[in-house]
Order: structure tokens, then sequence, then C-alpha cells
């Protein structure tokens, strides 16, 4: 009942129980069996079981070793920790896959140090079926941001929206609130809905669909900027309220003001060219013509042969020359 103590190489043939204090100096070899571990167990010189395994039934399995290693390398079996707290106290390196839980568990795998998935030179990709919040910003070093694949929604945050490289939208893009973007942009198809400020610092395409500005004006603010629909045969509509047009403005082709029985007027405060020098044009005008301030022909006939009407001439002297 008191301290066994064996000095010497030891070897079990069947199942070593260990109830009290036991305290081996040189190796101990259980060939079957195992050892059942209920007290005190110190192995000065190793312990080697062949059949049967360690059964720690109470107390712990401790390594006090400073230089002392767990290693258990060779088996092939499973490796289960107790259910209680798993601490890692050093780094850790796995060579198989990891899992976290099980499929439709509620369990959180919490990393306070960062996470890094493959390395420089070793990229390796990482699949997250479930959704990812990020609570402190997302940042892309390299290669590309996809989306593609995915048939939701893409909702950035509330603040600035930048894009710097060339952008394709492939179906209507609509811009809410102030977006600037520093390259080109190029929407395929749907057109761009301006809700918002939107500035285009590299350029604007649009494939189909055209832009629709629903709130605020179109602003074309450079010095030099040019407004240039030329390239299309589509019909060119303005708004419906006062239309200025602050430079000098040449119409190629037909120029029609309002439409048939239209009583709107015409107003030219700066006088009427009809024709050029060595391009003369005619000018007809199908209701009654009022001069306010004289009537003057510098060239060719006056012909009213046409005309059934009364000729009127003015009150005051009439010169026929």
């Amino acid at each position: 009942s008191g301290t066994v103590t064996l000095s010497g190489d030891t070897e079990v043939a069947s199942t070593l129980t260990v109830d009290g204090l036991a305290t081996l100096t040189s190796g101990l070899t259980v060939s079957s069996g195992g050892i059942n571990v209920a007290g005190l167990a110190t192995f000065s010189g190793g312990l080697t079981v062949s059949m049967g395994g360690i059964n720690v039934a109470g107390g712990s399995l401790v390594i006090s070793d400073q230089y002392g290693a767990f290693d258990a390398s060779a088996s092939e079996g499973a490796f289960k920790t107790s259910t209680g707290a798993v601490s890692i106290m050093g780094g850790a390196t796995f060579f198989g896959a990891l899992t976290h839980g099980a499929s439709g568990s509620s369990s959180v795998a919490t990393l306070y140090g960062g996470l890094q998935v493959g390395g420089s030179g070793a990229p390796a990709d990482a699949t997250i079926w479930g959704a990812t919040t990020a609570r402190s910003g997302f940042t892309l070093a390299g290669g590309d941001f996809n989306a593609g694949g995915s048939t939701g929604a893409f909702t950035t945050s509330s603040g600035t929206v930048t894009l710097s490289g060339d952008t394709e939208v492939a179906s209507t893009l609509t811009v809410d609130g102030l977006a600037t973007l520093t390259s080109g942009l190029t929407v395929s198809s749907g057109g761009i809905n301006v809700a918002g400020l939107a500035t285009f610092s590299g350029g604007l395409t649009v494939s189909m669909g055209g832009i629709n500005v629903a709130g605020g004006s179109l602003v074309i603010s450079d010095q030099y900027g040019a407004f240039d629909a030329s390239a299309s045969e589509g019909a060119f509509k303005t708004s419906t309220g006062a239309v200025s047009i602050m430079g000098g403005a040449t119409f190629f082709g037909a120029l029609t003001h309002g439409a048939s029985g239209s009583s709107s007027v015409a107003t030219l405060y700066g006088g009427l060219q009809v024709g050029g020098s060595g391009a003369p044009a005619d000018a007809t005008i199908w209701g009654a013509t009022t001069a306010r301030s004289g009537f003057t022909l510098a060239g060719g006939d006056f012909n009213a042969g046409g005309s059934t009407g009364a000729f009127t001439t003015s009150s005051g002297t009439v010169t026929l020359s």
C-alpha cells in the first residue's frame, strides 16, 4: 500500500493499473492491455505501450519538460481533445483539411490575430458559403474583384464611391448620390439613371439604353468641352422650359418653328438674313408680313403679279422712280 519504485527496465505483459503514487526511473514497456493511471505516476525513463493505449481516469496528462514534445504523427488514428476549452499555446500547422464545427453548426471561429490564406508565391483560394461582414474595411491588394457569377444585388457604402479604372456596366447604371469616376465608364446595356451628382473625369460611353437624368441637371463645365450628337440619326429634344443657345447656331437641315396652326411667335432681336453674298436663297412667308420700320429692296424685282389682292401704298408721298 506504500510507494512502489521500479528502478530497472520493466515490461508488463498485460494491463498496468496505477492507483497510487508510482515512480519509474527506467523504461517501462506495456505489451498488452494498456495502462490505467488513477493516481500520480512518474516515468523518468520513458514509457512504451505496445497495445491497449493509455487511459488517464483521473488527473491530467502533463509534459513538464521545457523541450518535451507531444508527437502522435506516426499514428493514422483520430485525434480527439477534451470537451473543455482547448488552448494551443504556440503556432499551429495543419497539413490536412481543417474543419470547424459540422454542417449546420452555429458555432463561431474567432481569430483575434488576423487570417492569412496562402502566402507570397503560394496563393490559395478561400470559399465562404455564407455571408461575409467586414467591420473595418475591405482592401483588394491584387487580382480581380469579380461578382459576375452572382444574381444578387450589389450595394456599395453610403459614402463617396470612387471607380478609379475604366468601368463597364452591362446593364442599367443608377446614381442616387455623389459618384466620381476618374477613368472611363462604358454602359453597354440599359442606360444610366442619374438622381444625384455624378462626375466622370475619364469619359462616359453608353452603348445601349441612353442616359436618364431623373433629378438635377446635365452640365458641361469644361471651358472647351463640346456637346456632340452628330453621329446619331435620332430625334433631338430639349426640355419644355426656356431654351438658350449661348453661341452661334448653324442648322444644316430644315428649321421648323412650331407646328401647323401654332400661334407661337419666333422673335429675332438680331435681324434675319436669308442666303448670303453669292449664295442667294428664297424666303416664302405663307401669312401676312408686317414691316414696322420700312421695307427696302436692294436688288431684284418687286413682283406682286401673282396676287389678285389689292395693292395699297402708304399715306405718304409715293415715288415711282
